[in-house]
């Protein structure tokens, strides 16, 4: 029940800017943000394997089945869908590193999405630690464990992971349990 959503906020008033004030706006974002992130795992994955594959159904089956109709269907649903967003997004940066996308750039990129999702929400939260990571890792690890010589050191990584990590600290500064929620 936290309500810390900046940037689905964001994106709801630039919606609602661009195309009317209406729920069903986010609703289609919501439905179009689940295919455009189904096609490009999809994409990711026939060009990592080097064809395509019927286990690809697998994307769109997980992100557009019949159980995502209640998410679909309302539209504050944009708070999670943008977090879970910005984790695939990350995914599919770390997936291609190397292979399409250099290390480098697959860091900056995750690091970003690191740095963005505790403005998605306490949904977007559980995920940072994971994601922030890598960035980190990649700045600080020797060359021998990371396998990529341009990495080390790299101030951009470096500050995207403790910045994702020190927003994760901030958005807890002020916070309040939910008091009509049952003690456990």
């Amino acid at each position: 029940n936290e309500h810390r959503v900046p940037i689905p906020r964001l994106i709801f008033l630039g919606l609602n800017g661009l195309f009317s004030v209406d729920m069903r706006v986010t609703m289609y974002f919501d439905v179009v943000l689940a295919a455009a992130l189904s096609a490009a795992m999809i994409l990711t994955a026939a060009r990592l394997r080097g064809r395509a594959s019927a286990a690809d159904a697998f994307f769109p089956l997980v992100f557009l089945h019949w159980g995502q109709a209640p998410n679909l269907l309302w539209g504050w649903q944009l708070q999670f869908f943008a977090s879970v967003a910005l984790a695939c997004v990350a995914l599919l940066a770390i997936v291609r590193a190397g292979a399409n996308l250099s290390v480098q750039k697959a860091g900056i990129i995750t690091g970003i999405c690191a740095l963005l999702l505790p403005l998605c929400g306490a949904n977007g939260l559980g995920m940072v630690p994971a994601l922030a990571i890598w960035p980190l890792a990649l700045a600080l690890l020797p060359q021998v464990w990371t396998g990529n010589p341009g990495t080390r050191h790299d101030r951009q990584m470096l500050l995207l992971g403790l910045g994702a990590l020190a927003l994760t600290a901030v958005y807890f500064v002020g916070w309040e349990p939910v008091p009509y929620h049952p003690k456990s």
